[in-house]
């Protein structure tokens, strides 16, 4: 994850701005936050032989065509690196960005911005 965010921090000009959205890591105090990535362990290994169009109508039985996209990103990768947001602000303080927050932070996702120093 590292490599990835100095690969994106190279394009963000000084004084500009890198938006990103990480998988969070579970919150201590929410039980759903572990049933959901439970659920999402579960679903992953039970389709990953399957191809895309198997993957696709699974996932639209289980969670609904509106929800089958988020699904399919959460099954896809099979490395999911979690984060809290304290653990985002040292590598983009390392990569020269200040002001690392949340943008929704009534999401369990961490949609973060950050601001590149001026140079």
């Amino acid at each position: 994850m590292a490599r990835a965010f100095n690969n994106i921090a190279q394009h963000v000009k000084p004084s500009g701005y890198l938006y990103i959205m990480v998988y969070a890591e579970p919150r201590r105090a929410n039980v759903f936050d572990y049933q959901y990535y439970h659920e999402v362990a579960v679903i992953r290994d039970a389709i990953r032989s399957l191809n895309f169009d198997q993957k696709q109508s699974i996932l639209e039985k289980l969670e609904g065509k509106t929800q089958a996209l988020a699904w399919f990103d959460a099954i896809s990768s099979e490395i999911n690196e979690l984060y809290t947001v304290e653990e985002l602000r040292v590598p983009f303080g390392w990569l020269g960005f200040t002001d690392v927050k949340r943008t929704m932070p009534e999401e369990t996702m961490h949609n973060v911005v950050a601001r590149k120093s001026a140079g």
